[in-house]
Order: C-alpha cells, then sequence, then structure tokens
C-alpha cells in the first residue's frame, strides 16, 4: 500500500459575515463589551507586533463583563 505524501494545510482568511474589514463591529448593547470589540477596530493598521497587547486587553475585559452578574432590566 503507497502512502500518500502529506498536504500542506490551507488557511483561508476568516470573515464575520456581519462585519467586513475596515468595518466598525456591530453593537450589542452591552457597554463593555462593545467597548472591547471597538477597542479592536483598526487592528488591521497596527503592526503585528502590537496586536497581542490589544488582544489581551480586550479578551480580559470581556471576560470581566462576564464575571459580572447581569442587571435586571
Amino acid at each position: 500500500m503507497s502512502e500518500q505524501p502529506e498536504r500542506e494545510p490551507t488557511v483561508d482568511r476568516v470573515t464575520t459575515p456581519d462585519v467586513a474589514p475596515g468595518l466598525a463591529a456591530p453593537r450589542t448593547g452591552h457597554e463593555q463589551v462593545d467597548a472591547a470589540l471597538g477597542s479592536l477596530e483598526g487592528l488591521d493598521e497596527l503592526p503585528v507586533d502590537e496586536h497581542v497587547a490589544v488582544l489581551e486587553q480586550a479578551h480580559a475585559s470581556l471576560r470581566d463583563a462576564l464575571s459580572r452578574p447581569v442587571e435586571p432590566a
């Protein structure tokens, strides 16, 4: 039985259907979540070595938002 050579995985650019590259993120109505998502706008214009800090800050903000109890409307 002959082995077939491993194929290199292909990577396609993933885009969110709601947000085209370069457009603002959709609003969620949750102030802290919207602020975290907004902080990612313009990320593609920053040098790659600055992405980690921006993503870590957004992640921390989203984790904080999830850890807070939901206030009744």
